[in-house]
């Protein structure tokens, strides 16, 4: 079965420096779940950032949505 990537029903956004917001945000109903390594990640906090979403995909993972980190 092919997956339709062209039309995404929902996509939820979090800030990638947030730990308590990324285990929440694989308890929405959203079909893309997207960890924000950029805009929403304050210069000083990219490298925690990068760390803390690498710590948190297995967990996202669980949640049986599309992950995208950004």
């Amino acid at each position: 079965m092919a997956i339709d990537f062209s039309n995404p029903r929902t996509l939820l956004f979090v800030p990638g420096n947030q730990p308590r917001m990324l285990k929440k945000s694989s308890g929405f109903d959203s079909q893309w779940l997207i960890p924000d390594l950029e805009d929403s990640v304050p210069q000083a906090e990219k490298t925690a950032a990068r760390d803390i979403v690498a710590e948190h995909i297995p967990l996202l993972a669980t949640a049986r949505k599309f992950i995208v980190p950004r």
